[in-house]
C-alpha cells in the first residue's frame, strides 16, 4: 500500500508540473507548446488528473487551454468539458444573484466593491466560466453593514449563524455570512475588512483600499473592484493569513499570476510595497510573489523581486503570522491569538465575554440543543472542549 501511495504522489507531482505549464499557456505561447510536448509523456491516469485538476479548481481553465487539441485521453478531456460547462451554468446563476445584490445595494445608497472570484471572473479572466466560485464576496463600509444586511434580508437572504452576542459580529468579525436557497443556493459574504484577524481589522488602512479602487462592470452592473496593487495585497494576504503556507491551491496561485499579467504594465510596485509595510503584509508578499514568479514565469519589472525579498517585516507581523499559520491551531490557541492581537483591554474583555458566554440562542444553534433548559450545560462543555483540543495539540495527538 505504501508503494502505491508513493507512486500516486509522484504521479500527482508530475501532473502538477505539467498542468502549471498548461496554465501558463494562457499568455505564454512557448509554455503552451512545451506543455503539449510534456503531455505526450505525462501520466494519463484519470484518478490522478481528478485529484490535481479537480481539487485544484483549475479544470475549467484546463479545458479552455486543451480543448480540441488531442493532447489528453478522451476520458480526461470529456471530464474537463463537463466541469467547464457545469461551472459555467453555476457561475451564470451566481452572476444573476450578484446583479440583484449589487443593484439593491446601489439603490440603497451603499457603496460596494466586489472581491475575490467575483472581481476576477469577468474583469481579469475575461470569461466567467473559467473561474469557479463558491460564494459572492462584497466589500462595504463597516457602518453600512446593518443597512446592507437588512437589504439582503429583503432579497430572501438570511444570516448563516446566530451572533454570539448582539453586535459581536460587527465588533469582532470582518464579515457577515448570509445564505439563500433557490434554483441555485447562494452564499454571500459581506465584508467590511479584508482579513479576519483582529489585528488587521483594527489596523488595516481601509481608506487606501477604497481610494485606489477602480470602476468595473460585473454581472452587467457598474461597480468597483480593488486597484491592482490592492488586489495583489488582498489575494496574497488571504492566501497566507487564512490558509497558511501549505494550502496553496493551484487556482489561487493562478489568480495571482493572472493579476500580475493583466496589470503588469500599470501595477505600481513601489506603492504596493510601501502599503505592504504599512499594513503588515510584507510576509504575504514574500511568500506568494516569488513562488508565482518562479513557477508561473510571470515577468516582473527589473529589481522588483529583490525589493520584495529585502523588505523587513515588523516584529508584530512576524509573531502574528507564525501564530496564524501554525500547523496545529486548537480552539484555545486561536482564541489567544485573536485576544493578544487586539489593541486595548476593553476590546479584549468584550471579545472574551462574547466567546466564553454567548447567548442561549447561539449555544442552541451551535451545538444543536433542542431544549433551552439543557443549553446552560453546554457552556462548560464549550470551555472544556477548547482546553481538550489544546491539550491534544500539545501532546501531538488527537485525544
Amino acid at each position: 500500500m505504501l508503494v502505491n501511495r508513493c507512486e500516486g504522489l509522484e504521479e500527482e507531482i508530475a501532473i502538477t508540473e505539467v498542468l502549471t505549464l498548461c496554465l501558463r499557456g494562457r499568455w505564454d505561447l512557448d509554455a503552451r507548446e512545451a506543455a503539449a510536448a510534456e503531455l505526450a509523456h505525462c501520466c494519463q491516469s484519470f484518478a490522478a488528473w481528478q485529484q490535481v485538476a479537480g481539487s485544484g479548481g483549475i479544470a475549467p481553465l484546463l479545458y479552455d487551454v486543451l480543448r480540441d487539441r488531442n493532447l489528453v485521453a478522451p476520458e480526461i478531456e470529456s471530464w474537463l468539458e463537463r466541469l467547464y460547462y457545469s461551472n459555467g451554468m453555476r457561475v451564470n446563476g451566481l452572476l444573476g444573484e450578484a446583479r440583484e445584490v449589487l443593484t439593491a445595494l446601489a439603490n440603497g445608497g451603499i457603496p460596494v466593491m466586489v472581491l475575490k472570484g467575483l472581481a476576477l471572473a469577468e474583469p481579469v479572466y475575461g470569461n466567467a466560466a473559467l473561474r469557479p466560485m463558491t460564494d459572492l464576496d462584497f466589500l462595504i463600509a463597516r457602518d453600512a453593514a446593518p443597512r446592507a444586511t437588512a437589504i439582503l434580508r429583503q432579497l430572501s437572504y438570511r444570516p448563516l449563524e446566530s451572533e454570539a452576542r448582539m453586535g459581536a459580529t460587527l465588533a469582532y468579525e470582518n464579515e457577515v455570512l448570509l445564505s439563500k436557497n433557490g434554483d441555485i443556493d447562494t452564499l454571500v459574504e459581506l465584508h467590511w475588512s479584508l482579513f479576519d484577524s483582529p489585528h488587521y481589522q483594527q489596523n488595516l488602512d481601509m481608506r487606501w483600499f477604497w481610494e485606489t479602487a477602480r470602476p468595473a462592470m460585473v454581472a452587467g452592473v457598474p461597480c468597483r473592484v480593488l486597484g491592482p496593487e490592492a488586489q495583489l495585497l488582498h489575494l496574497a494576504g488571504h492566501l497566507l493569513l487564512h490558509h497558511g503556507q501549505t494550502a496553496f491551491r493551484l487556482l489561487w496561485m493562478q489568480d495571482i499570476a493572472e493579476i500580475l499579467v493583466a496589470y503588469g504594465a500599470t501595477l505600481d510596485w513601489d506603492m504596493a510595497i510601501e502599503q505592504a509595510q504599512r499594513d503588515d503584509l510584507v510576509l504575504s508578499l514574500q511568500n506568494v510573489v516569488p513562488y508565482v514568479a518562479e513557477r508561473w514565469r510571470v515577468p516582473l519589472p527589473d529589481g522588483v523581486l529583490a525589493k520584495v525579498m529585502q523588505l523587513c517585516p515588523s516584529t508584530l507581523e512576524t509573531e502574528l503570522v507564525a501564530r496564524l499559520t501554525a500547523e496545529a491551531r486548537p480552539v484555545a490557541q486561536r482564541f489567544y491569538t485573536d485576544l493578544v492581537s487586539m489593541k486595548n483591554w476593553r476590546h479584549r474583555l468584550g471579545y472574551a465575554w462574547q466567546n466564553l458566554f454567548p447567548t442561549i440562542a447561539y449555544i442552541r444553534q451551535r451545538y444543536h440543543v433542542r431544549h433551552a433548559a439543557l443549553a446552560p450545560f453546554f457552556y462548560p462543555y464549550r470551555w472544556l472542549r477548547g482546553l481538550w483540543s489544546t491539550l491534544g495539540a500539545l501532546l501531538g495527538k488527537d485525544l
